[in-house]
């Protein structure tokens, strides 16, 4: 993100205000400071190399940031020895408060990336499904289970064996159902979701371009990214993070069960493909899009989504 603001002068525009502490000091104090600026705003801390959701904290202000960037000196002698040591660093976010709702409940989207070779770049995007929090949405911060959607989060639930396996994830079809059902939705069915998918496909491309001087480029690399975004209830889409390493688990969801194999099938034959060795002029082999995927960047033919 700070790539693009270099390249462009402009702020990217689908990333909430955002910080990495393990950049320095002077991170932590550009979050303060905003944070001060902005005091009624809420603040959520994901560690750098955290996993499902593990470690995350909200911070409500300015004081509590600074509580957890700026914490006072330890006695180490004096603490628990099965104390967790501190994160790495923080990835400091301006918390979404104003969130779209289903039922009531807080929500994102996962989507994936398919970058299916790097030497040159052929990356392909593939809509997802709902990550739904099992509480309903309010103002009470303490509640993670309200707050933060991550599906290992979610699981944590007291009930989730016994009344709510499966009912964290819905498919893009249940939630657009719910829109429709609740008048937050005029259009007609199977029209909420593809302008959504091309603001997805607009982000995703301008991740490439503020990137692309940065990434690996290795004959045999590829891989499959889980993007998660967020709407707010103006309907404004936010991109909260990219993982390396999606959950590919299918066993609690019929919705994971239906879209997981065949995406890891899909991602399979097309990396194949696109590894197959170059033709005898040098150029890479010409790889067809899958009906399930969109073509997002294709450095071979100088394609970038949303660029003319």
């Amino acid at each position: 993100m700070r790539a693009h603001e270099e390249r462009t002068g402009k702020a990217f525009p689908y990333h909430p205000v955002s910080f990495a502490t393990e950049r320095g000091s002077a991170e932590k104090l550009a979050a303060l400071a905003a944070a001060e600026q902005e005091p009624s705003a809420t603040w959520i801390l994901k560690p750098s190399r955290g996993l499902g959701g593990n470690g995350i904290e909200i911070a409500q202000g300015a004081t509590e940031l600074r509580e957890h960037l700026f914490p006072p000196p330890r006695d180490l002698a004096l603490e628990p020895s099965s104390r967790p040591k501190p994160a790495e660093g923080w990835v400091v976010q301006k918390y979404i408060d104003n969130p779209l709702l289903l039922s009531g409940r807080k929500f994102d989207m996962r989507a994936y990336c398919i970058v299916a070779r790097t030497t040159p770049h052929l990356w392909f995007f593939r809509p997802g499904y709902c990550k739904v929090a099992l509480e309903p949405y309010s103002a009470d911060f303490s509640n993670r289970l309200a707050h933060l959607t991550n599906a290992c989060v979610q699981k944590t639930h007291p009930s989730y064996r016994e009344s709510f396996r499966g009912q964290h994830i819905w498919s893009e079809e249940d939630a657009e159902e719910e829109l429709i059902a609740t008048g937050r939705h005029a259009g007609g069915k199977g029209t909420f979701w593809p302008p959504i998918h091309e603001q997805m496909k607009l982000a995703l491309a301008t991740v490439f371009e503020a990137s692309k001087g940065l990434l690996e480029r290795r004959v045999g690399y590829f891989d499959l990214l889980g993007v998660d975004f967020m709407l707010d209830d103006k309907l404004g889409l936010h991109l909260l993070e990219v993982n390396s390493n999606p959950a590919m688990f299918f066993d609690s969801s019929p919705v994971l069960h239906a879209l997981v194999p065949d995406l890891i099938g899909t991602t399979l034959d097309l990396v194949l493909d696109a590894q197959r060795p170059s033709t005898s002029e040098g150029e890479a082999a010409s790889v067809p899009t899958p009906s399930s995927l969109e073509l997002l960047v294709d450095e071979a033919s100088g394609f970038v989504y949303g660029e003319h």
